[in-house]
């Protein structure tokens, strides 16, 4: 079945979900509103006298204070008796109830907020599909004239090309003010913005001056600028991916969003609960016009960003901690609803689904990764070998993690003896990147396959190509140190195809290794009557599910990482390797952190209690 079918199928469904969804919340608000009807009055008692047809005649009858009564059809009681004819505004139009302009006012906000979320989906598909051509356009010319050069030119040559990129993403990053936040913080930003005016002016209760807090147009020039860098650092060849730009990408165009067409025109203002909304619509159309996976996209959305929100919110509290009640928590929580949201569920889908069909339409049917043909003969007996590949790449994935902690400390000279650490302080700026593109460089003649992003060599495993055990494990840590060393000097790139890459070599090594020892046992008669009750699956299926486990580990996003080789491969017989694989990959990477950020923590707590210890004697 061609890609086109399957992403149009999607999103007719998708699409009709999020519009049954609005008007289920618009139903259920009305049918909220019509049970609560009778508990506004004192009373339920409503008396009607005289002919109700003809209102010429129609009076009440005595009535106790507050209780409603019915006069000309308008509700009123006892007590306004003698304001009669004096018509109040009430939300219920007739008996039968009605709908308030509160409702309608949500309906029109709701509805809004789907246009809203539906630009940010187009612009984010149209604007990753430009930046992915780019991409390949800056490739193709760097590297063009290495094809005929003499070996002694290319050896001369392919280092100094990502080197050069370095420098260039080095002096795009000293023109105009730096390049704008990353992910996380970009979502601080903007959650702790109060208000986002067009302009940039930050309106002050109660002032009539006002301050340039935050700059749009500014800020655009300087996401310019930090895409045309990733466009370089990618299309040269340093080993990072596109899909962390592609999310960066989403986000800052749901920003642009924002600022034009605001959700509060009269103000210009948007809502801190829209704001949040807008970014994980951006980061989910990010995803999904990456990967060509909207639904991965959306519970990108769904489980990441929320994630984000929920520790900025955690934080929040710990930091003030002036909650009077509970009630005052519980206010705060309903003035920023979830993701999770019925709404917000609508939203993300529609952004997701409309920027996969967009970026499809700029650059066909392709896929970044290419799994034709696989076997999973059972996966259930196999569930032990697939909880240990698990296990495994938690633990490849928090290995990565350090070595990418360690590069950073390294640039920044926070990290080695003192004469390294001098060096790199007072390195130039310029030169950093450079450097890590220059390292990259060389470690590529050696092994081209960690250059760029690595799909072609995911693709090679996935195929059933049979790489040597030992060749694979050495791709997997040069991988992780050549992209650690990438991220660290300043270079512009995502982590996700790397992480893609580090799994699938970590499930092709394990294949092979396992095979080994079961091939090994059966021949020494160990395993004679249990082998033919096990198939073992072939080395693309254990490729695929390491690849998703080493994303989830890494992203802590299991049901994402799941979702989106599930996409891939639209096998349901994959789906319990895969959860079962990414749970137990997110689950060790997380207790190996917590374990080493408890032992940092107790180092620092006897390194201050010997200083004051010192100090005191």
């Amino acid at each position: 079945m061609k890609m086109p079918s399957n992403v149009s199928v999607v999103a007719v469904l998708l699409l009709s979900a999020a519009q049954i969804d609005g008007f289920q919340q618009f139903s259920a608000r009305k049918a909220s509103l019509l049970r609560q009807a009778p508990s506004s009055f004192k009373h339920s008692t409503t008396v009607l006298t005289s002919n109700p047809q003809d209102p010429s005649t129609s009076h009440t009858t005595a009535a106790a204070d507050g209780i409603p009564v019915i006069v000309n059809g308008k509700h009123t009681t006892s007590d306004d008796m003698s304001s009669i004819d004096k018509p109040k505004q009430s939300v219920w139009q007739s008996s039968t109830g009605g709908i308030s302009n509160y409702d309608i006012r949500g309906f029109r906000c709701a509805s809004y907020l789907l246009v809203q979320a539906a630009g940010v989906g187009i612009l984010s598909g149209w604007s990753v599909g430009i930046f992915k051509i780019l991409t390949d356009t800056v490739k193709h010319l760097a590297y063009a004239g290495t094809v005929s050069a003499k070996a002694w030119q290319r050896l001369l040559w392919l280092p100094l090309i990502p080197a050069i990129g370095g420098l260039v993403v080095a002096l795009l990053r000293r023109l105009g003010g730096g390049f704008p936040p990353g992910m996380k913080d970009t979502i601080k930003a903007v959650d702790q913005q109060p208000d986002y005016l067009l302009g940039g002016v930050e309106m002050q209760p109660q002032e009539s001056s006002s301050s340039t807090a935050y700059n749009p147009i500014f800020h655009q020039f300087r996401f310019v600028k930090k895409s045309l860098a990733a466009i370089v650092t990618l299309g040269t060849g340093c080993s990072l991916g596109p899909e962390g730009p592609s999310v960066e990408i989403g986000m800052n165009l749901s920003r642009l969003v924002m600022d034009i067409f605001p959700a509060r025109a009269n103000t210009n203002t948007t809502p801190q609960h829209q704001r949040r909304l807008l970014l994980a619509c951006g980061a989910a159309a990010g995803v999904s016009a990456g990967f060509n996976a909207p639904i991965a996209g959306a519970f990108f959305a769904l489980e990441i960003i929320q994630q984000a929100f929920t520790s900025i919110d955690r934080q929040k509290s710990s930091d003030a901690n002036n909650a009077d009640t509970d009630d005052e928590i519980a206010d705060d929580g309903a003035a920023n609803p979830p993701l999770t949201a019925s709404g917000s569920i609508s939203a993300v889908l529609l952004a997701s689904v409309l920027s996969a069909l967009v970026c499809q339409s700029l650059l066909g049917e392709h896929l970044m990764l290419s799994l034709k043909d696989y076997t999973m003969e059972t996966p259930l007996l196999e569930l032990p070998l697939y909880l240990l590949l698990g296990a495994t790449s938690g633990l490849a994935a928090y290995l990565f993690g350090q070595i990418s902690t360690a590069s950073r400390a390294l640039f920044q000279g926070e990290l080695g003896p003192k004469s390294i650490r001098n060096r790199f302080t007072r390195m130039s700026p310029l030169a950093k990147p450079a450097l890590g593109g220059l390292i990259c460089g060389l470690v590529g003649l050696v092994f081209p396959q960690i250059l760029f992003t690595g799909y072609d060599t995911i693709n090679i495993v996935l195929a059933n190509r049979m790489l040597p055990t030992l060749l694979l494990l050495t791709l997997l840590g040069v991988k992780m140190t050549t992209t650690a060393v990438a991220a660290g000097s300043g270079l512009v790139g995502g982590t996700f195809a790397p992480s893609l890459f580090l799994g699938g070599m970590v499930g092709a090594s394990f294949h092979n290794i396992v095979s080994w020892l079961l091939q090994n046992a059966a021949n020494h008669g160990t395993i004679t009557l249990a082998s033919p009750m096990i198939q073992m699956a072939d080395l693309p299926a254990y490729s695929m599910v390491g690849a998703a486990t080493v994303l989830a580990a890494v992203f802590r996003a299991p049901l994402t990482a799941t979702l989106l080789l599930f996409e891939l491969t639209r096998d349901y017989g994959a789906i319990l390797p895969l959860m079962a694989s990414t749970g137990v990959a997110s689950l060790v990477a997380d207790i190996l952190d917590v374990k080493d950020e408890t032992r940092k923590t107790n180092r620092r707590s006897r390194q201050t209690q010997a200083s004051v210890a010192g100090a005191a004697s």
